[in-house]
């Protein structure tokens, strides 16, 4: 790899930590119903000056590294900057006018007897479902964890929540007077995943698979094999149809 190479990537790296930067600037003067949408407008701002200290720090390398592990160094770098970009619709969302802000608070209020030390975001989709995404700060703490030094992650990290819960819903459903029990169901997914990633899954499933076969088996002896037909004539079709 040669020095214009490394040179142009570094440029690049710092051109897109300044266009995050100044898009994040801009969703923080925005109203938000609570603090947790700007505490992760912080986590991705300081993330990515790490990222951008790390790479201008790579790219002066003379001795340790050689020209190839600079050239991959940098593009994982470049690469971690184009992946946390997405996240900005996570807070972009969450502000007053896009949320169901009187619902908010009080449902964070709710949270919290759950989850202690993990604030969540309520943010809009235009995808007609329910989603929460429990894992973020983990996950941007093991994608970093190979590129920072130890003393790196450990500050960027250090006065960050153990975990922040993002709760995505249909942002045409914002009004809606049973938005909050359908919210409540979401919150229950990470126990659930908990209590469930300690069963034997493969176990049970088959249990249950075979409890209904029996059922259907005993109850009409022909149901199962037309029901599988059935199904089956039914994806011709849309297939033929599209």
């Amino acid at each position: 790899m040669s020095r214009a190479s490394a040179e142009h990537l570094i440029s690049l790296i710092v051109h897109k930590v300044r266009l995050v930067i100044d898009l994040l600037e801009d969703i923080s003067l925005k109203k938000f119903p609570s603090e947790t949408p700007r505490i992760l407008i912080d986590i991705i701002k300081n993330i990515c000056l790490a990222l951008k200290h790390h790479a201008l720090t790579t790219g002066e390398d003379t001795g340790s590294l050689d020209d190839e592990d600079i050239e991959n160094e940098l593009k994982i770098i470049l690469s971690l900057l184009l992946d946390i970009t997405p996240h900005l619709r996570f807070v972009e969302g969450a502000s007053v006018e896009r949320t169901p802000w009187d619902l908010v608070q009080p449902f964070e209020d709710f949270s919290r007897r759950i989850y202690q030390k993990t604030p969540i975001i309520l943010r809009p989709q235009w995808a007609y479902n329910f989603t929460i995404r429990p894992n973020l700060i983990r996950t941007y703490k093991a994608c970093l964890e190979s590129i920072l030094s130890d003393d790196e992650h450990r500050v960027l990290f250090d006065k960050c929540p153990e975990e922040i819960y993002v709760i995505s819903f249909p942002g045409i459903e914002r009004k809606n007077i049973l938005l909050q029990s359908i919210l409540g169901h979401e919150l229950g997914h990470p126990i659930a995943s908990e209590y469930l990633g300690n069963e034997d899954q493969s176990s049970y499933l088959s249990e249950i698979r075979d409890e209904v076969d029996k059922h259907i088996t005993e109850t009409d002896p022909t149901k199962r094999s037309q029901e599988l037909s059935d199904k089956v004539k039914l994806i011709q079709m849309i297939r033929n149809h599209f």
